[in-house]
């Protein structure tokens, strides 16, 4: 594990349980010795800090790099790594930046790929999995049984897209909130209300084109033909997101916040639960 971040440390920590023996990369062994004191217990696994260098890192069968989202900065890691690790998986943690330009810097770039973790990684149940135009399917195929090892449903993508498919979906729905804000149609909490009391519990159940399937193709057809053409699509709307380090849309209390924190964790557990319910069987979405 590479990056000893928030998300490193909680993708390390999915790997621990599920058996795995993880070496925790930083920016100094005492960066990576450090992070070992906040990470849950590991169950089955364990963990270890250790230099980039080391003979744990050239023999790892799967490398996850997870440093700071910048393409100059992944891809000086990815280089080295490389450097040392001759024969594992390399993959990088990311949503946003461009596969096949990180893969210049490597010898060995069919041996590369991209698995986007959800943050919390341990409580989130998928795992986006795409390849660059170098990756080899097999190689996206072993990715996809150790994220199945890891109790998590891969998302496979067929091609690579910016933003892959879930922050392609969030942001989709996100644009919208904001423009109903920007044009005073009605407030946070009528629109966090409209997500979570109304569209969450449906698209929860089936998805959101299971939906379209349960409540009639062609109503849905005649509604996007009257709301497609009216959706907010404009540029500026970036800009009404709340400034870095400010309040953001809701005031809420530090032990509010905790609170909405723990909430959320609580919901992503039982959402997990209820899959088992579904008919639609895990093999059917590979």
């Amino acid at each position: 594990m590479i990056g000893p971040g928030l998300m490193g440390r909680g993708i390390a920590t999915l790997f621990a349980h599920s058996g795995a023996r993880v070496g925790i990369v930083g920016t100094s062994l005492t960066r990576a010795q450090d992070s070992l004191r906040t990470l849950d217990d590991a169950g089955a696994g364990s963990f270890e800090a250790v230099e980039l260098e080391s003979r744990f890192v050239a023999d790892a069968d799967l490398v996850v790099e997870s440093v700071r989202e910048t393409l100059a900065e992944k891809r000086e890691v990815l280089a080295a790594v490389d450097a040392v690790n001759s024969g594992g998986l390399l993959v990088t943690n990311t949503s946003s930046l461009d596969l096949d330009a990180l893969s210049e810097v490597l010898s060995r770039p069919q041996r590369f790929a991209g698995m986007h973790f959800l943050n919390p990684p341990t409580e989130t149940w998928v795992i986006e999995v795409v390849g660059c135009r170098h990756t080899e399917p097999a190689e996206l195929d072993s990715l996809c049984e150790v994220t199945r090892g890891l109790g998590r449903l891969p998302l496979v993508l067929h091609k690579p897209v910016a933003g892959y498919v879930w922050n392609r979906l969030q942001f989709a729905l996100l644009r919208e909130c904001l423009h109903l804000l920007e044009e005073g149609v009605c407030d946070v909490d009528t629109i966090d209300a409209a997500v979570s009391e109304g569209l969450a519990p449906r698209w929860l159940a089936v998805g959101p084109l299971g939906t379209v399937d349960l409540g009639g193709p062609a109503v849905f057809g005649q509604i996007a033909a009257e709301l497609f053409p009216l959706l907010g699509c404009e540029p500026g709307l970036v800009d009404a997101f709340p400034e870095s380090g400010g309040a953001g849309f809701h005031s809420w209390s530090p032990d509010e916040r905790g609170r909405r924190q723990r909430l959320r964790v609580q919901a992503l557990r039982m959402a997990r639960d209820l899959r088992s319910t579904r008919a639609l069987a895990p093999e059917a979405s590979r």
